[in-house]
């Protein structure tokens, strides 16, 4: 069993076909093809784990400076070192001016992505195509293609439908050889879901980068148990990404949401990664309930129509929070902000005055907060913003919303801000 040292700060590496993960007190190696094993080790023996984080994701040139344009961006080579002399200084802390020239040390992130560039390109080609576009969970897939090479016809012709029965085999190990040559009418019978022509098709309508685990179980759920209306928005949606899913198996939301709502949700490109309509229309919802308990949302037919009604809402909201004194305890922020820059809202208190100042409804974000499910932070550089971070589809904490006042969005600078802050707690690609 290989024993990498574990180096004194985290870092990233690929050499001999594994991929190295070092964190302050575990270490991960992971090999991707042909014989694919992730086993990790922190304070006792090495044990076998199951990645959850994107390990493959799509190829793409780092930018060069100006001397280097010809040259062609490579993944890291296998004896690419991780260097600790973050601070180019001798022991005694002097300068090392006359010491030969080293090169200068990897960034972490650069380090991650040399070496998840190198995983990638450990593959073959079609396997990191296939993977690529899953954002998460992509273990059990690459499992299943490295033993069954058949399988990659159904990876590629159905993409959605090969990730359901890969992430389904590890609870059945029986059935592990000749799936790839089974009809996908049969390996949606494995599922447990009808085996119909519809469905086929319906699976193929979903775009793996929409793949969210925390929708798919409900997903199954309902494809499995057809329930009438929801199962018949899916049938005639043209197009089923997250923001689909999202207003079809959010069940409270769900009786205001329209054909014509949904057709002009699955044609926004935004809404493949994220709920934007269910988002808004989840904050409705839950404005009403604090303003008329029981109060049932109108069907909404265009998002320009549901925007009208957030604002609406929305006013009615701020109207009440004068009235409103809550003070209390709230956990604390899971990630330490930036003085002056970047500051976590510790209490109610806090997030009334940040609905005021920036005209927003975070005040109604506080029950989330006190369960862990999200929190919130004000932004004061490199412009005013509200920030709300949760735990994202592969565990890591991410940018749920960052707005400025109003509910508008935010500038480009401002987002890379934030994206910057937290891209140090990622693990993954």
């Amino acid at each position: 069993m290989p024993t990498p040292c574990t180096p004194r700060t985290p870092g990233y590496r690929f050499k001999d076909g594994k991929l190295m993960i070092f964190k302050e007190d575990e270490v991960m190696l992971i090999r991707g093809w042909e014989e694919p094993m992730a086993i990790a080790k922190g304070e006792g023996a090495w044990k076998p784990f199951v990645p959850e984080f994107r390990l493959v994701a799509p190829y793409r040139r780092a930018r060069k400076a100006a001397a280097g344009k010809g040259a062609k961006e490579r993944p890291a080579p296998d004896d690419a070192q991780l260097s600790l002399d973050l601070w180019g200084a001798d022991d005694s802390g002097e300068a090392a001016a006359d010491k030969p020239a080293t090169p200068a040390p990897l960034t972490l992130a650069r380090q991650r992505k040399r070496a998840f560039d190198a995983f990638r390109f450990s593959m073959p080609g079609e396997v990191a195509r296939v993977l690529e576009r899953f954002r998460s969970h992509q273990w059990s897939l690459l499992v299943l293609l490295a033993h069954d090479r058949s399988f990659l016809d159904v990876a590629v012709s159905n993409p959605v439908l090969a990730y359901a029965v890969a992430d389904w085999l590890p609870e059945h190990p029986g059935h592990k050889s000749g799936l790839g040559k089974m009809p996908q009418r049969d390996l949606l019978k494995l599922l447990r879901l009808p085996g119909t022509a519809a469905l086929v098709k319906l699976f193929r309508k979903i775009p793996p980068e929409s793949v969210d685990r925390r929708l798919w179980r409900l997903l199954l759920a309902v494809l499995r148990k057809p329930d009438g209306e929801s199962s018949k928005l899916l049938a005639h949606v043209p197009t089923i990404n997250v923001g689909v899913m999202e207003l079809i198996l959010t069940r409270h939301i769900r009786p205001a949401v329209t054909p014509a709502l949904l057709e002009e949700v699955a044609a926004d490109k935004r809404e493949k990664y994220r709920g934007c309509a269910a988002a808004m229309l989840r904050d409705i919802a839950a404005m009403e309930d604090e303003l008329r308990d029981g109060h049932r949302l109108p069907p909404l037919r265009s998002v320009a129509r549901l925007r009208e009604l957030h604002a609406h809402v929305s006013e009615e909201f701020r109207k009440l929070e004068t009235l409103r004194k809550v003070h209390g305890p709230l956990p604390l922020p899971p990630l330490p902000g930036i003085r002056g820059r970047i500051a976590p809202l510790r209490s109610q208190s806090d997030l009334l005055a940040e609905g005021r100042e920036q005209k927003n409804c975070v005040a109604s974000y506080t029950s989330e907060v006190a369960a862990g499910k999200c929190y919130i932070y004000r932004v004061l550089y490199p412009s005013r913003a509200t920030l709300c971070i949760r735990r994202m589809h592969d565990g890591n904490w991410g940018i749920s919303e960052l707005e400025a006042s109003c509910n508008r969005k935010a500038p480009a600078a401002t987002r890379a801000f934030v994206e910057e802050w937290l891209a140090p707690c990622r693990i993954g690609v």
